[in-house]
């Protein structure tokens, strides 16, 4: 009787969300054979000697610089922000004095401003074979390189966190747990260990760049129903590794095949756009899709639930690519420049932003959140972010000024 309660649960999902996979399923298809027909017909064979050396391609490659991926940096580096700051605001709220309207607006936030550690993990694949496999991959350089900058940082900053913590008489350095989660994994700082762990299996990724694409798709699926059944450890760098590979994954697959994505036709594109805008509406019915569920260190229930989520960030994804390339287009206006502002300074917001998360914890006045409406809470926990991101680039800025060239190892820019 369980198991037929959790098989009924693992396949009980909504009329709407069956019907979204199956369009989605058509649709791409549909795409792939428009590609296919589009090639026969259009395409000319290439001449003779017309293929481009690999390494011409590579070092062609160099001066190449994705504006986008550099505005989507940006953003998502305030979404996370805004995400930490919303979680905090509505810590007190109570989510039953809502009504069944205001629970689909709160479900289609978190759908668009939670879990977007997804689209960091995204960008750093993408990056992982636009820049460094490009420019020709040397595994001591990069992880060489990927130690200084990324954890040096984190473990310099995490350790002075840690200790103004204790300072502040927040814990004790005897307490293991406390010095572990309270201070080199307190709130964004779990992500560091894990993306260097992905940093040291490289050559994995080497070897799937370098398969044919039917192995490439299988490999993806299988990923991607893997991180469905898996769910978010924090905590955890190895089951994190296994969770977010899959974004990873992506992230170098649309790198690979970029020019492909860029040179979709307006109709192709209308309907990704549209399939799109249809999963993030279906994932906001239901707490179930509308966000990842996190769990503890070793607390693993595979397959108990399923992150129909997951699609609604691939698409996201997606979605925020085409909006950034017609930005990209656009002239220079305030929006670019905050954009690019927030993109260069993503990793020092990333890694201050801790200091300023414990101040609200800890602060008084924030006794009069719960008091607010749902839209007084948004509007706040997005003014908090803004601040909060506007006092990170401040003093990183002073921060680099005083250091020079090696701010990089102190703060990460």
């Amino acid at each position: 009787m369980i198991l037929q309660k959790k098989y009924v649960n693992f396949i009980g999902v909504s009329f709407l969300t069956e019907l979204t996979f199956l369009l989605i399923y058509f649709a791409l298809t549909w795409i792939k054979l428009r590609t296919k027909c589009h090639q026969i017909t259009v395409c000319p064979p290439p001449a003779h000697g017309a293929q481009t050396d690999e390494i011409s391609q590579r070092l062609t490659s160099r001066k190449q610089y994705y504006d986008e991926i550099n505005y989507f940096r940006g953003l998502v580096i305030f979404l996370i922000v805004w995400s930490h700051m919303k979680t905090l605001v509505w810590s007190g709220y109570d989510p039953s004095s809502l009504n069944t309207s205001w629970e689909f607006v709160r479900r289609l936030f978190s759908v668009l401003v939670t879990g977007n550690t997804a689209m960091f993990v995204f960008i750093s694949g993408f990056l992982f074979y636009a820049i460094f496999y490009k420019r020709g991959f040397d595994y001591k350089t990069f992880i060489k390189g990927k130690i200084l900058k990324v954890f040096v940082p984190w473990f310099l900053i995490s350790t002075v966190f840690l200790f103004y913590r204790v300072y502040r008489g927040h814990g004790d350095l005897t307490d293991t747990h406390f010095v572990i989660y309270g201070g080199y994994f307190y709130w964004s700082f779990w992500y560091i260990p894990f993306i260097m762990l992905v940093f040291f299996v490289s050559p994995l990724y080497l070897k799937f760049i370098e398969l044919s694409k039917k192995s490439q798709f299988l490999i993806l699926g299988l990923s991607t129903i893997i991180s469905m059944c898996l769910g978010r450890h924090e905590t955890n760098p190895v089951l994190s590794l296994i969770f977010w590979n899959s974004f990873y994954l992506y992230g170098i697959f649309l790198a690979q095949n970029y020019q492909k994505f860029l040179n979709l036709s307006k109709l192709d594109k209308q309907c990704l756009i549209c399939m799109g805008l249809l999963i993030i509406f279906v994932s906001s019915f239901s707490d179930k899709t509308a966000w990842f569920h996190g769990y503890s260190t070793y607390d693993i229930h595979f397959g108990e639930v399923i992150e129909w989520a997951l699609f609604a960030k691939i698409f996201s994804i997606a979605l925020l690519l085409f909006l950034f390339i017609k930005i990209k287009s656009m002239p220079s206006s305030v929006f670019h420049i905050i954009l690019k502002k927030l993109a260069k300074y993503s990793f020092s917001i990333f890694f201050l932003q801790q200091f300023f998360i414990l101040w609200f914890e800890r602060n008084s006045f924030t006794k009069f959140l719960p008091d607010l409406n749902f839209w007084e809470a948004h509007i706040v926990s997005i003014l908090f972010a803004c601040f909060i991101c506007y006092l990170c680039i401040f003093f990183a800025f002073a921060i680099k000024t005083l250091t020079g060239k090696y701010s990089r190892m102190i703060i990460g820019a």
